[in-house]
């Protein structure tokens, strides 16, 4: 009976730490917009209790006419969602009064604001994230054979062994030093075969060989022309050299930001298979659900604004304090680094999320924002090391 307990008073800390959050946030928007006001503070503290309750009827309506329409309402679902959802809330409330477009402003104050304070009182894990995925109101189907427990393969790219070991030992990466504390797991090294590139890694991993892949790019003679792996319509060309129809993920696997499928029935963001289609409703679904939670896709928007900043002040302090080697790190790869290690990332946890909650029987998923920052920054540098914490 006890251990059905502590999983209650922790639900009632997260609820009360949200809602705390959300009032503390919409009480920021107060102060910053000019078309908001309120009779009392206390006011939004009702606010709050009642987006939860607005969110919880709403969101699933929102999520389910994206997924049914296209990916066409999916974008305006993730911009203007939430505030749909606070509007509604704002005008059950008599104390409260202010526009839709108010309502709009306030969600993202709310959703930046909300990210930090988040940060700050769980050091920047993804539990609401995972969390609110997890307990979506549709009931996932039941897996057919619920007795075979189901494989999670995670990549992270580019991680050499040392460096793994090196952030064990320094405290750093806290799942990992959970899991290898609790003795049920070991760190082992695996050197694969030349080359130790990511592309063949990855096709030796998920088809099983590595053959024809001399690098990451390389002149094709067959074709006449240059192969890059990580575009597209190349790497399609190198899959279908490779696969067999029985590759990692083919007995109902789901690849998720890979270069390569697997030979999964479904694959999420892959390169060998990325195409403009309506897509599946579940994908649909699924990304829409991240778009339109306030943990999702407004969270990881902020985020990567953090990120950016985070990133202008590492390099200039690499210039100020004379690290070499270095190499130019200018806004492009700002950028670049905000969508890998912040919208990317949580957009792949929540996939992933989603398809364990379905029941799926082996998912892959390559987390690649390690592997951009090292490549800028260097491979043990306090920026690349950062991303390794999640």
């Amino acid at each position: 009976m006890a251990r059905r307990g502590r999983p209650r008073l922790a639900d009632a800390g997260r609820l009360l730490l949200t809602w705390a959050t959300s009032t503390v946030a919409l009480l920021v928007a107060d102060a910053l917009l000019p078309g908001l006001s309120a009779t009392t503070e206390l006011a939004w503290v009702v606010v709050a209790a009642v987006t939860g309750v607005a969110g919880f009827v709403i969101r699933p309506v929102l999520v389910e006419a994206s997924a049914r329409l296209g990916w066409l309402l999916v974008l305006p679902v993730a911009f203007v969602g939430q505030a749909v959802i606070l509007y509604a809330a704002m005008i059950t409330v008599p104390a409260i009064s202010g526009s839709f477009g108010s309502a709009f402003l306030a969600s993202w104050i709310a959703a930046a604001v909300g990210t930090f304070i988040g940060f700050v009182s769980t050091a920047g894990t993804d539990d609401a994230l995972v969390t609110s995925l997890a307990r979506r109101g549709r009931r996932a189907p039941a897996p057919t054979d619920p007795d075979v427990p189901g494989v999670l393969f995670v990549q992270v790219d580019g991680v050499p062994f040392p460096v793994l070991q090196w952030a064990v030992q320094a405290g750093a990466v806290p799942t990992i030093r959970r899991w290898l504390a609790s003795g049920s797991y070991v760190l082992r090294e695996w050197t694969p075969q030349l080359p130790c590139t990511t592309p063949a890694s990855q096709l030796g991993i998920l088809h099983g060989t590595v053959d024809g892949v001399p690098a990451f790019r390389w002149y094709d003679r067959a074709l006449g022309r240059v192969l890059v792996a990580n575009r597209p319509a190349d790497a399609k060309v190198i899959e279908e050299r490779a696969t067999n129809g029985r590759g990692l993920l083919a007995d109902d696997g789901v690849s998720v930001s890979n270069l390569f499928t697997g030979d999964a029935h479904r694959s999420l963001m892959t390169m060998s298979r990325i195409e403009v289609s309506r897509g599946s409703t579940q994908t649909r679904r699924a990304f829409a659900w991240f778009m339109a939670s306030p943990s999702g896709f407004a969270r990881s928007l902020s985020r990567t604004v953090v990120e950016v900043v985070k990133e202008r002040f590492q390099a200039r302090r690499q210039v100020a304090r004379n690290l070499e080697p270095r190499v130019h790190r200018g806004w492009t790869f700002a950028m670049l680094r905000a969508l890998t290690n912040a919208l990317l990332r949580d957009l792949n946890t929540a996939l992933v999320a989603e398809e364990m909650r379905r029941g799926t029987r082996a998912i892959y998923v390559d987390y690649v924002d390690y592997d951009e920052i090292a490549h800028h920054a260097g491979l043990s540098r306090p920026g690349a090391l950062s991303a390794l914490d999640g």
